[in-house]
C-alpha cells in the first residue's frame, strides 16, 4: 500500500480528510450493499440450474416392474390459490423425495405452456398431448400423500407406483436423511430458487438500488395464529408497518427505500400517508386486490387465483427476494419462502450483518 495518490495503475480505497489515502496495484473491491442487479441475478440463477441438474442426475427415473409414474395436474393457480408459500413448503421437498424415488413426473403440452408463460422453470420429466395425458391418467388413482390430502382444491394429482413408495414413511425417512440434508439436495433450497429463476431474471425490481422488504400478513392466517395461542394472536395483531418501520429504523437507520407486500388494504393506506410524510420511499405491487384487514376468513386455501392475482403473488414473492434487508413474521409461509430465496440468492453476495428479522418471533432471521 501507499500514501501517494491514485495513478492509471492503481486503485485506492476511500478515506476521509486528514488520513493517508491507501492505494494498490490491485483492484480495490467497494464493499457491496447487497444489492443485486439482473447480470448478478441471471448469473446465480445458471449457476443454481447447473447446481440442481447435477442433484438430479443422481438419480434415475424408475425401471422397476410398476413405473413410478406421477400425472402432474396442478397449475401455478392452483398453487396461488392454495397459498403461494405453503405450496413451495410442500412441493419443493416433494419433488426431492420425487426424485429420490425415480419417478417420471408428467406433464400435458397446455400445463407446460402456462407454466411456462408465467416465467417458471420447467420440474418435469415429460410432456405428452393433452389428450394422451388425460387417457394415461384417467383410470390412475389420486396419490395419496399427506401434502395432497390437505390440497383438496383444484384438480387431482394421480399417481403409480411399486407398494410403498409413496407411503408417508418413506417419504419421512427421505427427509431425515443426508440425501435430503446433505448432498445430493440442500433441502429444498436449490429447488426453489431453480423454480423462480426464469422469473427473476426478467423482473424488475421495485428500486434500482438497495432496498428493504416488508411482509405482512393478515386476514385468514390471524385466525389460526388466535386459535392456537392467544398471546401469539395478540403479538401477531401488532405486527403492522409502523412496528415494522421501528425495526428498520432501528437496525438499518440508513435505509429509506422499501418494499411492502401484504394482504391487508389498510396498512396500504397507511404506507401511503407514510409516502406523502417523506420519511421513507414505499413502493408495493399494484393492482393487488386487498381487503381491509388482509384476505377474507372464507378464503382460507381458496385464495384468489385469476391470471393478475398469480402475477401479484409473483411479483410480491420476487420483490422481497430481491432485498439487501428483509422483515417480516415466521408465522407465515409466505415470508419463510421469501426468506429461503433471498438467502439463497444472495448466498455469494456481501451484505450488512444482520440482514433478516423476524418480528414473529423478536430475532434476526439470516
Amino acid at each position: 500500500s501507499s500514501s501517494s495518490s491514485s495513478s492509471s495503475s492503481k486503485a485506492c480505497a476511500p478515506h476521509a480528510a486528514g488520513h493517508d489515502q491507501l492505494c494498490s496495484s490491485n483492484e480495490y473491491r467497494v464493499r457491496s450493499t447487497g444489492f443485486m442487479d439482473t447480470l448478478a441475478v441471471t448469473k446465480r440463477v445458471q449457476s443454481i440450474n447447473s447446481s440442481v441438474a447435477r442433484s438430479l442426475e443422481s438419480f434415475n427415473v424408475s425401471k422397476s416392474s410398476v413405473a413410478c409414474k406421477v400425472m402432474w395436474d396442478k397449475g401455478i393457480r392452483d398453487f396461488v390459490g392454495y397459498g403461494l408459500g405453503a405450496a413451495m413448503e410442500s412441493f419443493q421437498p416433494l419433488r426431492a423425495y420425487l426424485a429420490y424415488a425415480g419417478c417420471n413426473i408428467i406433464v400435458s403440452e397446455s400445463f407446460a405452456f402456462e407454466w411456462g408463460v408465467n416465467f417458471l422453470e420447467p420440474f418435469w420429466n415429460s410432456v405428452l398431448s393433452d389428450t394422451i395425458w388425460t387417457e394415461q391418467s384417467k383410470f390412475l388413482p389420486v396419490c395419496s400423500t399427506p401434502f395432497f390430502r390437505r390440497w383438496t382444491v383444484g384438480p387431482h394429482v394421480k399417481c403409480e407406483a411399486d407398494p410403498g413408495v409413496f407411503s408417508d414413511g418413506h417419504q419421512t425417512a427421505f427427509w431425515h436423511s443426508p440425501y435430503y440434508n446433505k448432498a445430493p439436495f440442500p433441502q429444498f433450497r436449490d429447488l426453489l430458487l431453480q423454480t423462480f429463476g426464469p422469473r427473476l431474471a426478467a423482473y424488475r425490481p421495485p428500486f434500482k438500488e438497495r432496498y428493504a422488504a416488508f411482509h405482512i400478513r393478515h386476514g385468514d392466517r390471524m385466525r389460526i395464529i388466535q386459535h392456537n395461542n392467544f398471546v401469539l394472536g395478540a403479538r401477531f395483531d401488532a405486527i403492522n408497518l409502523p412496528s415494522l418501520t421501528t425495526v428498520l429504523r432501528a437496525q438499518w437507520p440508513d435505509l429509506t427505500k422499501v418494499f411492502f407486500a401484504t394482504d391487508d388494504a389498510t396498512e396500504i393506506i397507511t404506507a401511503t400517508k407514510m409516502n406523502r410524510e417523506g420519511s421513507l420511499t414505499i413502493n408495493w405491487t399494484a393492482n393487488e386486490l386487498r381487503s381491509l384487514g388482509g384476505t377474507l376468513k372464507s378464503q382460507w386455501r381458496k385464495h384468489l387465483s385469476t391470471q393478475p392475482a398469480v402475477n401479484v403473488a409473483l411479483d410480491d414473492m420476487l420483490g422481497l427476494a430481491g432485498a439487501s434487508v428483509l422483515i417480516g413474521g415466521s408465522d407465515s409461509s409466505f415470508f419463510n419462502v421469501a426468506r429461503a430465496l433471498n438467502q439463497n440468492l444472495h448466498e455469494n453476495v456481501q451484505r450488512p450483518f444482520p440482514w433478516c428479522f423476524d418480528v414473529f418471533t423478536h430475532k434476526p432471521c439470516n
